[in-house]
């Protein structure tokens, strides 16, 4: 992201004591900031982050050709002629979009981050040096856009699942919904693929919406704004909508409410669950029941659902866990009924009060939280026993139903300080089936097939070349789905702690 920080020590070779310490200081956090956007953008649709992926594309292009007499003008043009179908695809939607695109992303991170300066004094800066990383960052933008060009959204699990929550459902069919993304483009993108698998009475609204705002309340939610079903004209069922409609607004004729992503701020999440759960008016309730009397069994009762990210992207963005822990703050503070707001997991001591009180089990978590606190119980010294332990210690045992390999890595990690972790890094599981080639993640799925007692006898059928071909495949595995999404340098690894064979 040279075009965005130019400051940087390895691009300014002016003076340094001219330099704007609040300009400088400012853009040391926009690669961060405009990689976090990238990774909410994707985790919300594929149309959020095409456009975030075009909009940095063309700024980057832009930067190129305007300097490309002062760089490696053979490699320029090379690069330029490589990515002409991508460079088309670009400029023709900015030419369609450009207008939207700006604006929308223009409000989802301060100015300054898309300030960048226009007319770089060549004595100063490392144009060549600044050229030469640009090209790179083009080549991962161009690989994103290419992939996008060639989307078949049909493939589409997070759209294929609120489908199947919309027609599948039985707390949601029949019923007025309300549908909230934080972007305007996830829900235009939700609007057309809502339409094309025959929804009926869906409408899109967004900041740049046009037309009556308050014609359109009235007709998804006409009991309580004053009207009625007989009275409205195409009455909406299904009610697309950014936070335009967060606050403020009567529509609890709905009871159903899906976020599509989740919010960075729990307060908008409380905002919009707030459209439908509401007091209601005894009258306007009798009025509507009247003529929807299909929906009396189950009107008390207000229902939403949230879009988690994937695993590897919440690894990534922290952002489940950045939102449960405000909410849990919020929730202590005001006391918000049950102490819950996204899951039970809000608060731990109200998640042990429901499960004793409702279902009587524990979660995952508690149930390797327990086995671990059994396995302390029983040998006290066990921390230090395994802390003494030889590294890359290794084992085997008789598989119950998974047959392959377990692996732990110590995944390196970037410190505050901008260097990399060795040795204090993150950990993770990993189980690989070597006739699939199939990787699993779940923690908890990984601990069933992995646990054992002291007394089972350790079993080992494989051989070096088996264990080298399955280690390489895990660790092109992490390369692919963790080194390069945090843009780890080289000669940075990941380590391996240990491993097991499950034969």
């Amino acid at each position: 992201m040279a075009v965005y920080s130019p400051y940087e020590d390895e691009y300014y070779i002016g003076d340094k004591s001219k330099i704007d310490l609040m300009v400088s200081g400012r853009q040391q956090q926009v690669v961060n900031l405009i990689r976090q956007l990238l990774l909410k953008r994707f985790e919300s649709s594929i149309a959020a982050f095409e456009e975030t992926c075009i909009r940095i594309y063309f700024r980057l292009y832009t930067f190129l050709n305007d300097y490309k007499e002062n760089g490696n003008k053979r490699l320029i043009e090379r690069t330029l002629n490589y990515q002409a179908k991508v460079l088309d695809y670009v400029k023709n939607f900015i030419e369609n979009n450009m207008q939207s695109t700006l604006e929308e992303l223009e409000d989802d991170l301060p100015d300054y981050v898309w300030e960048t300066e226009d007319n770089l004094n060549t004595e100063d800066f490392d144009i060549r040096a600044m050229l030469d990383d640009t090209i790179l960052d083009m080549e991962v933008l161009a690989e994103f856009i290419e992939d996008i060009m060639d989307f078949d959204s049909s493939k589409d699990d997070k759209i294929r699942e609120l489908k199947r929550i919309l027609t599948e459902d039985e707390r949601i069919k029949g019923k007025k919904v309300i549908i909230f993304t934080e972007f305007r483009s996830t829900a235009k993108y939700i609007y057309r693929e809502l339409q094309k698998a025959g929804f009926e009475g869906l409408y899109e609204i967004d900041g740049q919406s046009k037309g009556n705002r308050h014609d359109m309340v009235v007709r998804f939610s006409p009991y309580y704004n004053d009207s009625c079903s007989t009275e409205v004209k195409d009455e909406i069922q299904i009610l697309i909508a950014t936070d335009v409609l967060a606050e403020g607004l009567n529509l609890q004729d709905a009871s159903c409410l899906i976020n599509y992503e989740l919010h960075w701020n729990p307060v908008r999440l409380m905002q919009r669950i707030g459209r439908v759960d509401r007091r209601r008016n005894v009258e306007i309730e009798e009025r509507l029941l009247a003529d929807h009397p299909e929906l009396a069994g189950d009107r008390a009762n207000a229902y939403y659902w949230n879009f988690l990210p994937p695993t590897e992207l919440e690894q990534l963005l922290n952002l489940y866990q950045t939102v449960s822990k405000k909410t849990l703050r919020i929730s202590k503070t005001f006391g918000i009924e049950g102490k819950k707001l996204l899951t039970p997991e809000d608060d731990f001591e109200a998640l042990k009060e429901f499960n004793s009180q409702y279902e009587g089990e524990t979660s995952w978590d508690e149930e390797m939280a327990l086995a671990y606190q059994k396995l302390l119980a029983a040998q006290p010294d066990y921390p230090d026993l395994a802390a003494s332990m030889p590294k890359k210690m290794y084992s085997g045992k008789q598989a119950s139903t998974f047959t392959g390999f377990f692996f732990c890595y110590e995944l390196p990690m970037k410190r505050t300080d901008g260097t990399w972790s060795d040795g204090d890094g993150w950990y993770r599981w990993y189980m690989l089936d070597p006739e699939t080639n199939k990787v699993i993640e779940s923690t908890y799925d990984i601990w069933k097939a992995i646990q054992c007692t002291p007394e089972e006898p350790r079993k080992i059928h494989t051989n070096e070349v088996g264990f080298v071909k399955a280690r390489k495949t895990i660790e092109n595995y992490i390369k692919k789905n963790y080194m390069r999404s945090v843009q780890v340098p080289l000669g940075v690894k990941p380590r391996l702690v240990t491993w097991m064979e499950l034969c």
